[in-house]
């Protein structure tokens, strides 16, 4: 999707009343002036979970979830910016314009007709007499008839023309069908050729239970590749997907926590025994949109990687990336060259359950893990260690988890806290501060949440004047965005917390007041930087050049006087 333009959005946000859409998902409750629930995004009993009509923002003051109509809706429904503002348009009955060059939601429409309709065909196959051998192999692999109908698994024929042609049938072009990775170019030209041939099919759904995409499996032991997956295209970016997202979404809130596993057959064989709750990421490594889309499940997170060196691997990254998220997931130690497919299809459910119930904290068994290749009597593998362990809990930085760690590396190193947490917050040198870290007094932080708060405040926002590390990486993520929401959807949950956090203290009577006040503050700024550049400029300049520029000099200085000293509001 393109850039919006701000009315755009600005209409949106005055057709949907943040009331009345949290109102679909929520029981709110009066409360004063604001709304307010038990927060869907963390378990709480006394509702902690505010909405505010008046500045059209949501926060919850125990887990910090906070944002506008979009972030309300890509939490709730664990969609992306783009998915949000698409269905919250068409909720408000706006259009959103398309330029030249753009995806238009005709043709998104018609790849995802394509992906339905392929998919069908590959289903078809699979039920029919065609389809025996897939069927043999399906059930040897524990894939009944039962299991084949939830997952919609599929056949691909060993035929390099006939999806084409059946897709053909159903107006589809080859253009099209290229687009997808369904078909490829032949190296001398001619006709194009159907890349999915003699393979199990498994078909790949968005968050929002659409087909997307394909997985084939090899069915004959020389087949390769062993798995051939949809190249991305403009509906699948395989660092965004999670399988099956949308099938696993209430089994996690019953069970309470979210089973990562690495492949879609790993996800599939969890699900029929049980741990509907198993989600894959694709076989690749996690990425931190996926992180994040996890998270919004749940907050407790078990990684079920493989049982090899490259698994352990795996997990260790993908903890890494959970870490800067604000989450420490736990881990299942499966035996070597098991995976959660093989091990629960030999050993059966009970062996996979007791693993899960065993699952440690992925940070103690990392240091564990280290103890087998450093000896932590001797100083220099000592100093190896802990380099090691330090390196892997940086991204913990502000996490309110770090400081037991520390305290478990102390024992184990003879190193004090204070010495460990100097060098932690010492590997961030030249980064922002953590957003949980800010000075609560920073008008400069007050100045940009309320511009994120108001368009027209958005609008004359002088960036170039601050001056706060904290804020001014802020600025960096959000300053070519012409509307506050698209800006807010830029920052990280822990940012947009902040930020908005910021603005739900402050009175509504006192919110315009405020950010003039602040306002005045920053054009003072701006003036006193200008006075000091003409200053440096006259010492290297003289006769009329000079006069010119003292002239300048004058005026400013007579303005800043003019200004005084302006007061802001502080939070405490």
């Amino acid at each position: 999707m393109g850039r919006i333009a701000p009315d755009i959005l600005e209409e949106i946000k005055d057709r949907i009343d943040i009331v009345q859409l949290i109102s679909q998902y929520l029981p709110l409750k009066r409360a004063g002036r604001n709304f307010k629930a038990l927060c869907p995004f963390h378990t709480e009993k006394t509702p902690s979970f505010t909405v505010s009509p008046e500045k059209q923002f949501f926060h919850c003051f125990g887990c910090g979830a906070s944002g506008d109509i979009f972030q309300f809706l890509m939490r709730m429904e664990n969609v992306t910016f783009p998915e949000a503002l698409e269905r919250l348009a068409e909720q408000a009955g706006v259009e959103i314009p398309r330029g030249r060059g753009e995806d238009s939601g005709e043709e998104r429409n018609r790849l995802y007709h394509l992906h339905r309709e392929a998919a069908d065909y590959f289903h078809e196959v699979l039920i029919s007499s065609s389809g025996k051998k897939a069927r043999e192999v399906a059930m040897s692999r524990g894939l009944d008839s039962s299991a084949i109908e939830a997952f919609r698994l599929g056949y691909a024929p060993d035929s390099w023309d006939r999806l084409r042609e059946v897709l053909k049938s159903k107006g589809f072009t080859t253009a099209e069908m290229l687009s997808v990775g369904l078909l490829g170019e032949r190296e001398g030209g001619g006709e194009p050729y159907v890349k999915f041939r003699h393979r199990l099919m498994i078909p790949i759904w968005d968050s929002r239970g659409r087909v997307v995409a394909f997985g084939g499996r090899a069915l004959e032991p020389e087949q390769e590749p062993k798995y051939l997956n949809s190249p991305e295209h403009l509906l699948f970016k395989k660092g965004d997907i999670l399988y099956p997202y949308h099938v696993a979404r209430k089994a996690v809130r019953d069970m309470g926590y979210v089973l990562l596993v690495e492949g879609y057959m790993d996800a599939i064989t969890c699900h029929l025994h049980g741990f509907s709750n198993a989600i894959a990421a694709l076989g690749t490594a996690l990425t931190p949109s996926q992180a994040r889309k996890v998270v919004r499940l749940s907050k407790e997170v078990v990684l079920a990687y493989d049982g090899d060196e490259a698994g352990r691997k795996a997990a260790l990254r993908a903890a890494s990336v959970f870490f800067q998220v604000g989450v420490v997931p736990r881990v299942v130690l499966l035996p070597s060259g098991e995976d959660p497919d093989s091990l629960l299809r030999s050993r059966g459910r009970e062996a996979f359950a007791s693993l899960i119930s065993g699952a440690g904290d992925v940070v103690l068994w990392y240091m564990a893990e280290l103890e087998t290749r450093y000896s932590l009597s001797h100083p220099r593998e000592r100093a190896r260690w802990l380099k090691e362990v330090l390196g892997f809990l940086a991204p913990l930085r502000g996490s309110l988890d770090l400081e037991s760690y520390l305290v478990e590396v102390a024992s184990k190193t003879g190193v004090t806290l204070e010495g460990l947490k100097m060098e932690i917050y010492g590997r961030g040198k030249g980064r922002a501060r953590s957003a949980s870290h800010a000075p609560r007094g920073s008008w400069e932080v007050l100045y940009l949440a309320l511009a994120l708060s108001n368009p027209r405040w958005w609008k004359i926002f002088k960036g170039e004047v601050l001056e706060d590390p904290l804020v001014l990486s802020l600025w960096e993520k959000v300053k070519g965005e012409d509307d506050p929401s698209i800006a807010l959807a830029m920052l990280d949950d822990s940012e947009r917390s902040l930020l908005v956090g910021k603005v739900m203290e402050i009175p509504e009577e006192g919110v315009e007041e405020l950010f003039a006040s602040c306002h005045r503050r920053a054009e003072r700024r701006a003036l006193e930087r200008e006075a000091r550049r003409l200053k440096m400029s006259m010492e290297g300049v003289s006769g009329e050049e000079k006069g010119r520029l003292l002239a300048r000099y004058i005026e400013i200085m007579k303005s800043i006087k003019g200004a005084g000293e302006e007061g802001v509001y502080e939070t405490h």
